[in-house]
């Protein structure tokens, strides 16, 4: 008998073997990325029950991205033709032939069904068009081509599209009669898409049983009217989902176009509704209520009780206690995002809640506006005792930026304004721990200005405290020794941005930087590293390194690492143009080293021989990962590889040297070599013209190295 019922054993496969739905509806690119972590058939071999038990969950929802997938499938169905019943999902990825029709013909309990127009010429698509009218789903996902959408030269317009359009609306018409939702794609603004949607959406206004419509939305949307009237004719039609909240549609060019059309737009479902005037009004009310009457949270216990568990609370609600989350959420957002947004809310719930939650808002703050920084300087000089609060502090680098204008219409101020506001709040901040900067546009690459004596006000107060230091520039002129740092006998990583240049100098104390862990120098003077060469550094194990002008290698850079590189356990090199001789026999302790090839427009051969002369020259018994980040402007060459396959000629041409000539021989340690883009094809079209295929099989079959993306997934090999 077996030690668990087959009910409990369904529910831990399911976790498993389930997919989710937001996975299966998913059209945008990451979906055709979905990879399961583990190989959902050994489960089938655990034994007689896993394998009773987890066949009909692992035929529930199908999945086809390849002609040799649905061969495979279709083998599978006609032998055990009962499987068929199991399957209720099916998501079709291409035209895959024949194999389709048995399929879809052995699987009459489909209910959810994902087709895609973005089929080339070279697909066959006579097997799927013979057998859709067969079935009769309750849920029709849409997809479109990526390259459509983003209005590319590969926009898919052949016989096999047009095919499976008239196909597909033939069967919305007439067969498809339990149809209730439908998702439709983006038109995409070229003729063949336009075309295709203005066909689809048409089609749903005879679906006899259509109750909800879902359209996408994105800035540029290009739903149009006719989409919109096609479908809204349909008398059946209960609700209209649009993949957006209310605040991110709201004064936009697709609003005013939803207000022309009233009829519509009281069909439309946000993904967050509208904020209500009434509703908002009697929140009002219940605020005020709870701030003036006299109940109290746990009135039982003891305040100094109640406080305890409040503040714990509040803490894990307020995410307080993660500062490392919440820095990185802060650079995430969006331009003139709330940084506090979800946490001010806390404050308005009862005034005991309120004195504990406000040194928690204050945790953590990030100051995105020069008006900000005005108002934290102003709060903190009227209630010094927040300042005492303060553990992380993040500042926007606009806020001293040339750009900044861009950003913020109501500025009026200069930098040298800024630096009395910063050495205010700094001064009344004696714990603080991480000071960093975030930045909110792509053209605001500028670290953030102070003088130096916002510096001096730094290492005085919270210098004991200060474990982080990010993103500044300390301008001023003369020079400087490294004793600039002794106050700083906390700190823990140190990015320096700035030319400064020092000179040896007898007050520097025996401990400087003594607990420095991780040293970023972005821009330096070659001075810097030569004295930084003469302390110990005892606790380095990262460190990296731009060049010291455009294209050179600073002479000190040698110097350093003999000296310290036996402590590093991750190498930076910002930059593809420094070159170090025997770099591994100077650091060979390191076990990650990453190469930085974002200076130039494109990875030339020049960066390629360069890089190859690191990994060629010394040799490493513990380097286990390589990591290359390529330049951000050429992202697109590689994204077209894995979603088509187009440019693999010029990625061919600039990897095509690296991979032949790479040598891993002194190397015997390396486990992974990762590029930081997107490397695996999406789909069958870009499967046979992807160049990382066979590259990551030729690393793992010479040096048993895996080839990783910026993801750090390799290629799984699939059925062809």
């Amino acid at each position: 008998m077996p030690a668990l019922p087959d009910e409990i054993v369904l529910e831990i496969l399911k976790p498993v073997l389930g997919v989710a739905d937001d996975v299966f509806c998913d059209v945008g690119p990451s979906a055709f990325d979905f990879r399961a972590q583990i190989s959902t058939s050994a489960l089938l071999l655990v034994c007689k029950q896993w394998l009773r038990v987890s066949t009909p969950l692992l035929f529930e929802v199908v999945i086809l991205r390849s002609s040799g997938q649905a061969k495979a499938l279709a083998r599978v169905l006609k032998a055990n033709k009962h499987f068929g019943g199991f399957i209720r999902m099916l998501r079709v990825e291409g035209g895959f032939g024949k194999a389709l029709e048995t399929i879809i013909s052995a699987a009459p309990k489909i209910q959810d069904l994902y087709l895609t127009f973005s089929i080339s010429s070279s697909d066959n698509v006579q097997g799927l068009c013979n057998s859709l009218p067969s079935t009769n789903p309750r849920r029709l996902i849409v997809h479109e081509s990526a390259e459509c959408l983003s209005g590319g030269k590969h926009a898919l317009d052949n016989a096999k599209t047009r095919d499976l359009t008239a196909t597909v609306c033939a069967c919305i018409r007439k067969n498809w009669t339990n149809l209730r939702v439908c998702h439709i794609p983006d038109e995409g603004g070229t003729q063949a898409t336009i075309n295709r949607v203005n066909a689809l959406s048409a089609a749903l206004r005879h679906a006899s049983n259509l109750e909800t419509v879902v359209i996408p939305y994105a800035p540029m949307s290009h739903i149009t009217h006719n989409i919109l009237e096609g479908f809204a004719a349909n008398p059946n039609l209960k609700t209209v989902r649009l993949l957006a909240t209310h605040d991110e549609v709201a004064g936009t060019y697709f609003f005013t176009f939803l207000n022309r059309m009233p009829h519509i737009d009281k069909l439309i479902m946000y993904q967050e509704p509208p904020p209500q005037d009434a509703l908002k009004k009697q929140n009002a009310k219940d605020i005020s209520r709870v701030l003036t009457n006299s109940y109290v949270c746990l009135a039982a216990s003891p305040r100094v009780v109640r406080a305890h568990i409040w503040s714990r609370v509040l803490a894990l609600a307020m995410d307080a206690d993660n500062d490392g989350c919440h820095i990185e959420r802060t650079r995430q957002m969006r331009s003139k995002a709330k940084p506090s947004r979800g946490r001010l809310h806390f404050l308005l719930i009862c005034k005991e809640l309120y004195e504990l939650a406000l040194p928690l808002l204050y945790r953590s703050p990030a100051v995105d506006t020069f008006d900000g920084l005005q108002s934290l300087s102003n709060r903190l000089s009227e209630q010094p005792s927040l300042g005492c609060e303060i553990r992380v502090l993040v500042l926007n680098r606009c806020i001293t930026d040339n750009f900044w204008p861009l950003l913020e219409e109501e500025s009026d101020h200069d930098v040298s304004d800024v630096h009395p506001l910063v050495k205010n709040i700094l001064s009344k901040t004696p714990n603080l721990q991480q000071l960093v900067t975030n930045r909110r546009a792509l053209f605001d690459r500028a670290p953030f200005l102070m003088d130096w004596s916002v510096w001096e006000t730094l290492t005085n107060v919270p210098g004991a405290s200060l474990k982080t230091l990010s993103g500044f520039q300390v301008k001023g002129e003369g020079k400087k020794t490294l004793s600039i740092f002794n106050n700083l006998t906390a700190i823990r990583s140190l990015e320096w941005f700035d030319r400064t240049v020092f000179r040896r100098g007898n007050a520097v104390s025996p401990t400087c930087l003594s607990l420095l862990e991780e040293l970023r120098l972005k821009e330096y003077d070659d001075s810097l590293l030569s004295q930084l060469t003469r302390i110990s550094l005892p606790s380095l194990r990262i460190a990296a390194f731009a060049d010291y002008q455009f294209g050179k290698t600073p002479q000190s850079l040698r110097p350093f690492l003999a000296k310290h590189g036996s402590k590093l356990q991750r190498l930076e090199f910002l930059s593809g143009c420094l070159n170090i001789a025997s770099l591994f026999n100077l650091c060979p302790n390191v076990t990650e080293f990453l190469v930085d090839m974002d200076v130039a427009s494109s990875v030339s051969s020049a960066d390629i021989t360069v890089l190859l002369s690191h990994l060629h020259d010394g040799e490493s018994a513990k380097l286990r990962k390589i990591i290359i980040e390529c330049s951000t402007s050429s992202f697109r060459v590689y994204d077209d590889v894995a979603s088509t396959g187009a440019g693999a000629s010029q990625v061919f041409g600039i990897w095509g040297s690296f991979f032949d000539s790479l040598d891993l021989s002194s190397l015997p340690a390396l486990e992974e070599i990762q590029i930081m883009r997107s490397l695996w094809p999406s789909n069958q079209r870009a499967y046979a013209k992807n160049p990382w295929i066979k590259w990551d099989a030729d690393l793992r079959k010479q040096w048993n190295v895996a080839l990783l993306d910026a993801k750090g997934k390799g290629w799984t090999a699939r059925i062809k």
